[in-house]
């Protein structure tokens, strides 16, 4: 095993890290009724991504880039081989260490992506013969063992940005999230 310190790490010691592509992605989708009420859901799901977050990064760059007030998670830094630290070396250079894994994390998820509760009835009046009331939630709610500050896990940079590529894939900067929508609606039958 080799040991390495930041004053040696070269361009043949550096490897790819992450996985930007899920191992799995898929979907459930049903619908259920019962007398006038109704319902339909939608699930999607995947597993084995990794996103690494450039804005966190940013955020919690130590003492350069004019960051002169650090969070204390910092205090957790690197100092010497052997360290068993959770931030990388700090520095007074404006520098950062962009290929380490220090923000790359597991975005696995479930999304209630559209679920939709309603009631239909029929109306013995001439001039309106039928109502439907209901209510849609889109992207809702959402199961993810990714960091809170995660807007939304299953951004990946990939189709989302111009700049996006196969070496871009998996990483992004202040990513909007997608947007979480309820809807109330009555439709009127004539």
């Amino acid at each position: 095993m080799n040991s390495y310190s930041f004053d040696n790490f070269n361009n043949e010691e550096k490897k790819p890290i992450g996985n930007p592509w899920p191992l799995l992605t898929g979907g459930i989708n049903n619908s259920f009724t019962y007398k006038k009420f109704y319902a339909s859901l939608l699930i999607t799901f995947a597993t084995g991504q990794e996103f690494a977050d450039g804005y966190t990064k940013q955020l919690n760059a130590s003492f350069g880039n004019n960051k002169i007030n650090p969070s204390t998670h910092m205090l957790d830094a690197w100092n010497s081989p052997g360290d068993d630290a959770t931030v990388s070396r700090l520095t007074t250079n404006n520098v950062v260490w962009p290929w380490s894994d220090e923000f790359l994390y597991k975005t696995d998820y479930m999304r209630f992506r559209d679920v939709t509760l309603g009631y239909r009835t029929k109306l013995g009046n001439s001039f309106i013969k039928g109502l439907n009331v209901y209510v849609k939630l889109v992207n809702f709610f959402t199961i993810t063992k990714a960091p809170v500050f995660f807007w939304d896990p299953e951004f990946t940079g990939v189709v989302q940005s111009r700049s996006s590529n196969n070496v871009g894939a998996g990483s992004a900067f202040k990513q909007s999230p997608q947007a979480k929508t309820i809807l109330f609606g009555v439709s009127i039958d004539l």
